[in-house]
């Protein structure tokens, strides 16, 4: 995978002109966790999407005629119903789950089965209204907000391409990074964006029809339950009533179903829904660190440099102690400046980190930088934005260090034991970092997997080396004793 970039480098203009259009500038070659929100559509102002939402409606009413009729799971009714639910991956969207692409991930014949089969259930309780489908993700496991703008995204992707051709236009940009392309099934050609890893296009969104996704895939809908009247939050708090070590947070989509599958509970869900006033994502302020880890992480490590005497790494050896050294600096960098910063949601002081993928992407802003300030001929990727940051040497994969950041807030013990296998399976399996960012006051976690690896190594076992920071905030120099 190329390295990431946004996409006004890409295209040589300023980030500025964007930001004065309302478009979104990603980064290209890593997924951004927003999506497109089909509730946003409903006021849309933009010329090419102000008929977005009715078509979307009249997709998802289609269907729901196609249900009414059906005499029985399978018949030819469901059956078209099913086939109409179904959407094609939109290549060249740089938002949502993409793993380590810049597309989309499109609704297979599986998950389409299932959502028929959920709508089917919502029509039996006698409520036949196109608006359900946007609120499907609350109760069915493994569909989520990502999706939903899938669904959106490929329904009116015609308008998405129309305000691409537009807008590339009105920004000028160069004509070698344009191409152009026609629309399947229709005759109409269009020009997008060149995506720099391969010969396909990419293409401009407006910042105001995006929102942030929610981190968790399968608790990730907790937002709609603001679109329930006051009735149905009491009767799902009353499901956790009795229960002190459980709270809204820790409802499945499961609890959902139970407490909204009757026709008056879901028409209230849906009514609180369609009233609510949708809000699109604070590009300004960035509060999940979708986008401000790689400007500040690189300005940070411009103003805080590294010196890499190792410019043409060649062996396992020679990355390892490139990365040892980035690291270092890192927890550095964290333990003695400010950069622990970036790691929490404002007000500090209030102690509230931001997601683990947030320090992840910093980490990986700070080693590009460092490598590109020193001219070293390395490759470094975010595996899938999501995970660790794998460097190597070119393409040559038996060169590569993995580096895993994680918060002492998450998952750190049950995430080291996880991921133990793979490392024991990897010949180059010593040359891999186990980061820990200490967010929380107790670090015991933290100690114990370092505890773990120490006894395993002395095993002879091969285990990644364990490296434990401490990001808890600090007070300034100014108000020390």
């Amino acid at each position: 995978m190329a390295r990431v970039r946004k996409l006004n480098e890409v295209v040589g203009l300023s980030s500025s002109i964007f930001d004065e259009l309302g478009i979104f500038n990603p980064l290209v070659g890593v997924d951004t966790h927003l999506f497109l929100d089909p509730a946003l559509l409903r006021g849309a102002q933009l010329p090419e999407f102000k008929e977005s939402y009715a078509k979307i409606v009249e997709r998802f009413s289609e269907i729901l005629k196609l249900l009414s009729v059906s005499k029985h799971k399978y018949d030819i009714a469901w059956r078209s119903a099913w086939g109409k639910t179904v959407f094609r991956e939109t290549r060249g969207i740089s938002i949502g789950y993409g793993s380590s692409t810049s597309d989309g991930s499109g609704i297979g014949a599986k998950l389409a089965r299932r959502i028929i089969e959920t709508a089917s259930e919502i029509l039996e309780l006698g409520i036949n209204d196109p608006t359900l489908f946007e609120i499907i993700p609350l109760f069915e496991p493994g569909l989520g907000a990502d999706r939903l703008s899938d669904m959106a995204i490929s329904i009116i992707r015609e308008d998405i391409f129309t305000y691409t051709d537009r807008m590339v236009k009105v920004m000028r940009v160069p004509e070698e990074h344009l191409i152009t392309f026609k629309y399947a099934g229709g005759d109409r050609m269009f020009t997008a964006i060149k995506n720099p890893n391969k010969h396909a296009p990419l293409f401009l969104l407006p910042k105001e029809l995006l929102k942030d996704l929610p981190l968790s895939m399968e608790k990730d809908d907790i937002g709609y339950i603001t679109y329930f009247n006051a009735d149905l939050r009491k009767k799902l708090s009353k499901m956790i009533a009795g229960d002190a070590s459980r709270s809204l947070r820790d409802l499945r989509k499961e609890d959902y179903r139970e407490a909204v599958f009757t026709k008056d509970d879901f028409a209230k869900a849906l009514a609180g829904y369609k009233a609510t006033q949708a809000t699109p994502y604070d590009f300004e302020k960035d509060p999940a660190g979708e986008l401000s880890w790689y400007e500040k992480g690189k300005e940070f490590a411009a103003a805080n440099p590294l010196r890499i005497e190792l410019k043409h790494p060649k062996t396992i050896e020679d990355v390892s102690t490139i990365v040892s050294q980035i690291i270092d600096q890192f927890k550095k960098s964290i333990e003695n400046h400010n950069l622990y910063e970036l790691l929490y949601k404002d007000p500090i002081s209030a102690l509230k980190p931001k997601n683990e993928r947030a320090a992840q992407r910093l980490f990986y802003a700070i080693a590009d930088a460092y490598c590109e300030a020193n001219n070293i001929v390395l490759s470094r990727e975010p595996n899938a934005g999501n995970g660790p940051v794998d460097f190597k040497i070119s393409s040559d994969y038996k060169t590569q260090v993995l580096v895993e950041l994680k918060l002492s807030s998450g998952q750190v013990e049950s995430g080291y034991t996880k991921q133990l296998p793979e490392y024991e399976k990897n010949e180059n399996s010593e040359h891999s970092y186990f980061v820990v960012l200490r967010v929380t006051q107790s670090n015991k976690a933290a100690e114990s997997v370092r505890e773990k690896a120490d006894i395993a190594r002395a095993a002879g076992t091969k285990v990644p080396t364990v490296i434990i920071i401490n990001a808890l905030p600090r007070p300034s120099a100014s108000r020390k004793r």
